[in-house]
């Protein structure tokens, strides 16, 4: 250990700090040799491959144009950034604008003074100015990509460095954004509504999507890799529907039953565990309303959760226009006397949505759209599923071109934008078909199973038997 009188001190304070020397540094310093890849192998047949990747042929070297966005604090739920990013108001102040759907946004547009605007939602859905505001403020500043960093980190005239993955963040968003807007996205995986499915039961439904990435690649500069992404997903059915598959109900009344109130014991009642479990696994689906009469026929709401009360418990206020009264009745019997509808399951929860104030009956919600189902998938689920994604090399390549071809790059309308051009044809290699091992048997004993990746242990010794001492 140093002597700590010996060491460096400063006059007035600091009189423990110690300054390494150049000699200090030299001696703690170890040097790191890059290990070059050796050649390639020799052993087996050489063959031709194709790897599930397409060449990029062509991309942006110019500068691109960041922007940081902010609406209001930079904390606002997903689908307020959203529908602010999507208003007409921006759509006019910026053109031809990528949006990663939280703070960043690329252009070759220079929009070079910071763009401050205010986003009133009431008016660009066209609805009337409510007690509380619904406006939000956009501000976006400036900032610049520069791509040519990237052709020099793939041409080996630089290293890595915080540029080269910025232009790499850039291209990635580039390749994500047209999909994005025609199907559903699960990170670099996109899911077609419409697409090719399998019922796995008990209300999910198992999708086949398609995945895209841009990588790059050793010699070949950079790629985009093409595959086959699977995932569950909620069926499409009533939300009555989605809450006795989760209670494994046998009927509707059962699942009343089973979601009813229980006593709490002290002479009142409570919230039984059927119901929380329905809460919690049935919250974020978005659903739509149908029934007789319905104002909001086709209009999407998420849902929040279930309410401790049905539709006979829970009270409305409802203002008659003529006279200006207002009359508080039950949820029961205002579509009584409204739609003249009598209620067959009066006796099971409302569903709250997120949009403040709008609370539905659980018997009139549908679930709409793909919705990913997060959950553990049971025995049967399960085996239906791995059957279902696994497939033959022969099957897996068709599937890969189909969705190739549903992608079709060559017309995407971002990626012509930014002059960004991607291959239909896949990349070709070559590889070694490598000799398949002989086993070794005892009494010299050889069997050679070839492709058939299994081999018959009848009648055959082991080389070397385990002796019992």
């Amino acid at each position: 250990m140093e002597d700590y009188k010996h060491q460096n001190k400063l006059t007035g304070g600091l009189r423990h700090l110690h300054v390494d020397t150049t000699d200090d540094v030299a001696k703690y310093t170890i040097s790191v040799k890059t290990v070059t890849r050796p050649n390639h192998r020799q052993t087996g047949k050489e063959i031709e491959v194709l790897m599930n990747a397409y060449p990029i042929t062509k991309f942006p070297t110019c500068n691109v144009y960041q922007y940081d966005v902010q609406i209001r604090n930079g904390v606002e739920k997903n689908i307020i950034i959203k529908k602010v990013w999507n208003s007409n108001a921006r759509k006019a102040a910026l053109k031809q604008i990528i949006f990663d759907g939280q703070k960043l946004a690329w252009s070759m547009n220079n929009y070079s003074n910071s763009l401050n605007m205010v986003v009133d939602l009431n008016q660009e859905q066209g609805r009337p100015a409510g007690r509380t505001s619904n406006t939000f403020h956009l501000t976006v500043r400036r900032k610049t990509v520069n791509l040519a960093v990237l052709n020099a980190w793939l041409t080996g005239r630089t290293s890595m460095s915080e540029a080269v993955l910025e232009a790499m963040n850039f291209l990635d968003h580039v390749l994500r954004e047209h999909p994005s807007g025609k199907f559903l996205a699960l990170r670099r995986s996109f899911f077609d509504e419409k697409g090719d499915n399998q019922d796995l039961g008990n209300g999910v439904l198992a999708f086949k999507g398609v995945y895209q990435a841009i990588r790059p690649a050793l010699g070949r500069g950079l790629i985009v890799n093409v595959d086959v992404s699977n995932s569950c997903f909620w069926a499409r059915t009533s939300f009555m529907g989605a809450a006795m598959v989760v209670l494994d109900c046998r009927d509707h009344q059962h699942l009343m039953h089973v979601l009813k109130p229980i006593s709490d014991g002290y002479g009142g009642v409570t919230k039984s565990t059927s119901f929380y479990k329905v809460h919690r696994r049935l919250q974020k689906l978005g659903v739509q309303p149908h029934y007789r009469g319905c104002p909001c026929t086709g209009v999407d709401f998420t849902v929040k959760g279930l309410l401790h009360a049905n539709a006979r418990q829970y009270m409305i206020k409802i203002k008659d226009k003529a006279t200006g009264k207002t009359e508080k009745m039950s949820v029961e019997a205002y579509f009584k006397k409204k739609y003249n509808l009598t209620l067959n399951y009066w006796e099971l929860p409302m569903v709250e949505m997120t949009k403040k104030g709008v609370v539905y009956l659980m018997e009139v919600l549908t679930i709409h759209r793909l919705h990913r189902y997060p959950w553990k998938l049971n025995e049967y689920q399960t085996s239906v599923m791995i059957k279902y994604a696994a497939s033959r090399p022969a099957d897996h390549l068709n599937s890969i071109y189909k969705l190739k071809a549903i992608l079709n790059h060559a017309k995407d309308p971002v990626l012509n934008t930014f002059g960004l051009a991607i291959k239909d044809d896949m990349i070709r290699t070559k590889a070694r078909l490598l000799p398949s091992p002989d086993i070794q048997f005892g009494g010299n004993q050889c069997l050679s199973p070839g492709t058939n990746g299994h081999w018959d242990l009848c009648g055959k010794k082991f080389y070397q038997p385990t002796r019992d001492h």
